[in-house]
């Protein structure tokens, strides 16, 4: 999301100055006015300067000989506010300087709704994926408990191990499942025939899902 707006002006005595800033309490660092204005002096178009404390889109305007400069967030993508801050760039060249403020402060504050709403659906996909995480893991512990628990139907015991850990060799699956070797080939192979669970590729992997009723 935007944090601010500032606008560097040329000075044939001090070199680039800000001449409008919103919010005004906005801090800026000082050798970033200097370098911007340096730079669209040689490239008057949009550029993103993207350092360690500092996130910026700016544009030069040849005419007026001013350059825009929109700061971001860290990790904001700068492709995401082009076209906001040539909106701010028509702004400044329509205005005069005596009501300039107020409507940068207007766009700003419309952009920030915007972005805002653009969070919330953000911020609400990701906490579907939190839940949706939280739930693997749930299903994951109750998969160990059974796994765990199960001592009287070694065949459910390997299933549930497949339907927890995914594929398995048949020494991976004897890891978990507490079976002689013997035992484990031989409840394999007539799991195969069952059609309970299929060998691919040295793995093992359950086929339940395809024969429920």
């Amino acid at each position: 999301m935007p944090e601010g707006i500032f606008i560097i002006d040329w000075d044939e005595y001090e070199g680039g100055v800000i001449s409008l800033k919103y919010p005004v309490d906005l801090e800026i660092p000082v050798n970033f006015v200097q370098l911007l204005q340096i730079s669209h002096s040689f490239n008057p178009g949009i550029m993103n300067i993207k350092e360690e404390d500092f996130n910026g889109l700016s544009l030069g305007n040849e005419v007026l000989q001013k350059v825009t400069v929109l700061i971001l967030s860290k990790f904001e993508d700068a492709e995401d506010f082009k076209e906001i801050l040539y909106l701010i760039n028509d702004v400044v060249i329509k205005h005069s300087e005596d009501n300039l403020l107020e409507e940068v402060e207007r766009l700003f504050l419309a952009s920030q709704s915007v972005f805002k709403a653009r969070e919330a659906v953000l911020t609400k996909l990701a906490n579907e994926v939190n839940s949706l995480k939280n739930i693997e893991i749930d299903i994951k512990q109750s998969m160990d408990w059974f796994i765990k628990h199960e001592v009287n139907f070694p065949k459910k015991k390997i299933l549930f191990i497949l339907l927890r850990y995914g594929k398995l060799t048949s020494e991976e699956i004897k890891k978990y499942a507490d079976l002689s070797n013997e035992d484990l080939l031989k409840y394999l192979e007539e799991m195969e025939k069952e059609q309970l669970v299929a060998l691919k590729k040295g793995k093992y992997k359950s086929m339940i899902h395809y024969i429920l009723e």
